[in-house]
């Protein structure tokens, strides 16, 4: 298609944007586009002004699947890209900011042993996160989010911009660490919380096979 067609790549907090520039009126672009998704498949989650925010709240409300949240250093920017979005009552019930290791034991449920032994940045904390608000909420997916967003508190075993997050979906179960390497609070709650979302989208598919 040498050309015939321009290929843009544009990289933004919550996903890349490919842009296909038809260069010639006789060429069809639909040839391409198909090409395209047939490649990126699970990594598509919209197209021209689609959000994952949306995306998200697509899935959730097509499945009938209710929703809560346990946050840590996002101080509720997750809960506040799903509530943007008109009608997110539907499914979300509602969620916690657990800042501090306290909360996280008396409200979460999460073991003292596990957070001395683990520290709250880890793997096994954000899984009992994920799976204990879904337990109190009584909702169908639980999702959390533990980090260190900056600019301090960062050591070298755990740096700024280390997350986990943290799934509960009926009986699938797992947290996942990311490792962004920026020193910006605002930039790295910005990319935990759009991560977040897609593994609330990628679960939803991998679970109904889609």
């Amino acid at each position: 298609n040498k050309n015939k067609f321009k290929f843009s790549i544009l990289p933004h907090f919550s996903g890349v944007n490919v842009r296909v520039t038809q260069l010639r009126e006789k060429e069809s672009i639909d040839d391409v586009q198909k090409e395209l998704l047939s490649k990126l498949n699970k990594f598509c989650y919209g197209y021209a002004d689609d959000t994952i925010e949306k995306a998200v709240f697509d899935l959730l409300v097509e499945n009938d699947i209710t929703l809560s949240i346990a946050e840590s250093c996002t101080g509720g920017l997750l809960a506040k890209k799903i509530t943007d979005i008109n009608g997110s009552s539907k499914f979300l019930d509602g969620g916690i900011v657990a800042y501090s290791n306290k909360i996280k034991n008396s409200i979460l449920k999460v073991p003292n042993d596990v957070l001395n032994q683990y520290g709250a940045v880890s793997k096994e904390v954000a899984l009992l996160m994920a799976k204990n608000i879904a337990k109190c909420f009584k909702t169908d997916l639980g999702i959390s989010i533990t980090g260190i967003s900056g600019p301090s508190g960062g050591t070298d075993d755990k740096p700024v911009g280390l997350y986990y997050v943290g799934i509960s979906f009926k009986d699938y179960h797992f947290s996942k660490k990311f490792i962004y390497n920026i020193n910006d609070r605002k930039i790295n709650r910005e990319i935990s919380s759009s991560t977040a979302l897609n593994l609330i989208r990628l679960t939803i598919k991998k679970h109904y096979g889609q």
